[in-house]
């Protein structure tokens, strides 16, 4: 999966992490909650655009 600006900026999932980089989210530790939302509801909607999701991992016992 690839962010590019041309092709994404419409896109609010997209637009969000354009914006963060924009304005030096890149360069703030205490963004990085948002950094962390922005690309997951990005890829989560990239990944449904061809039929993928996540899938939950099972228990592991020790």
């Amino acid at each position: 999966m690839k962010l590019y600006v041309a092709c994404a900026a419409d896109r609010v999932t997209a637009d969000a992490l354009l914006r963060w980089f924009a304005e030096g989210g890149g360069r703030d530790v205490t963004r990085a909650e948002d950094a962390a939302r922005a690309l997951m509801e990005w890829t989560e909607e990239h990944m449904a655009e061809h039929g993928w999701s996540w899938q939950e991992s099972p228990a592991v016992e020790p």
